[in-house]
């Protein structure tokens, strides 16, 4: 067997379970990130039938190499992020929209000896885990499931994009959905889905899923964020933005716009439109209070999932080239969200300005979206820019 098993790996030593060795990492040298890699002719003739053309076992390999070098950038960059002292304003912000609290917060349950000193230096400690759980070459990889090859895949591989198993060895099977995203060039679905199963083989065998602590799609959430990636919608749902009081957020003025289309088209309401400032205050609570008790939603001054939901829709400021501040902020990072599901990176400086730059990505999300492509950033174009 390659890897420990998870009976030794759970031996405590009177340190926190994150404190624990997975593998030997740190010894590799330049072994490939995927040593383990099983294709037999029968699923080498089930992926040529999803791609449409013959293949091999090693372009496989090397396609999944690509894809598992691309999470673990991903990974490193958020840790790294939490590594440092102070943390800036944009990690926190998006540490705050994934956890609902600051990074700098210490849990009332962290033992004495812990090698970490807050919250965020526990979720780096973990994401550097994950990435050596990749990057180690620790995972046993099965171009097609079945539950022979990882016991708890008991689905249909043709109905999912990979499923992971922990129980002993670290084991990934792909499926349909991860080959259709390599016939289609789309290698940040292919990156994702091996962060999202490395996630799960992680917290799987040491913390579990539970709260926001111990749940893997909030740590996934983190990362896509932190660099301006598109969220898949089962991920944001199984870890909601929540939000509350809190530092200033392009999500909060996201939330105001909202609340101000539900104030202005109901009668009534005895509120005055809120200024879109970011600032999760007095007002901004009151008026998100006042539209829970009207929608039926528990008045508790937070915005989870249920109250995203009902919310209308509202587009942002219409803007074309020229205009500059947090409204071209906002575009710029919606923009770069869609580009990571085109180019598995960002692409676009978030700078404020509406220059060039910003105006052919639009026009390119426009034409992607069979828009009119004018480079204008009207409400039909922010209608399909994926939400924070």
């Amino acid at each position: 067997m390659y890897i420990q098993t998870i009976s030794a790996l759970e031996q405590e030593t009177g340190k926190t379970k994150d404190d624990q060795p997975i593998g030997h990492f740190g010894s590799l040298g330049q072994t490939p990130r995927v040593r383990y890699f099983t294709c037999s002719a029968s699923d080498l003739t089930q992926v040529a039938g999803i791609v449409g053309k013959p293949v091999s076992s090693q372009e496989l390999r090397t396609a999944v190499n690509d894809a598992a070098g691309q999470s673990v950038t991903w990974i490193s960059n958020s840790a790294a992020a939490l590594e440092v002292a102070p943390r800036s304003v944009r990690t926190s912000e998006r540490f705050f929209h994934a956890f609902a609290t600051m990074p700098e917060t210490v849990p009332a349950w962290r033992p004495a000896g812990a090698s970490w000193v807050d919250f965020g230096r526990l979720v780096a400690l973990r994401l550097r885990k994950v990435a050596n759980i990749i990057n180690g070459g620790w995972i046993e990889y099965f171009c097609w499931g079945s539950s022979t090859h990882c016991p708890e895949c008991t689905g249909n591989p043709a109905t999912y994009f990979a499923c992971s198993s922990f129980l002993g060895k670290y084991l990934i099977c792909l499926g349909d959905g991860f080959w259709r995203a390599w016939r289609n060039g789309d290698t940040a679905t292919m990156a994702s889905t091996l962060l999202h199963e490395a996630l799960h083989i992680y917290f799987g065998r040491t913390v579990s899923h539970s709260g926001s602590t111990g749940n893997a799609n909030c740590y996934e959430r983190y990362v896509f964020r932190f660099n301006e990636l598109y969220l898949h919608p089962a991920t944001a749902a199984a870890c909601p933005i929540n939000l509350h009081r809190g530092p200033f957020s392009l999500p909060v003025r996201e939330l105001q716009r909202r609340l101000n289309a539900w104030i202005r088209a109901t009668a009534g309401t005895g509120l005055a439109p809120l200024r879109v400032d970011g600032l999760f205050e007095d007002r901004t609570e009151a008026a998100l209070r006042k539209f829970q008790s009207a929608v039926g939603l528990p008045d508790d001054g937070v915005a989870g999932a249920q109250t995203w939901a009902r919310l209308p829709r509202q587009p942002g400021s219409t803007l074309r080239r020229g205009a500059q501040g947090l409204d071209v902020r906002e575009l710029q990072m919606k923009l770069n969200m869609w580009l990571g599901t085109v180019h598995g990176s960002t692409q676009l400086k978030v700078d404020q300005i509406f220059g060039k730059n910003t105006e052919a990505v639009v026009q390119a999300f426009q034409k992607a979206h069979s828009l009119k492509v004018d480079g204008i950033a009207g409400p039909l174009t922010w209608a399909q820019l994926p939400p924070f």
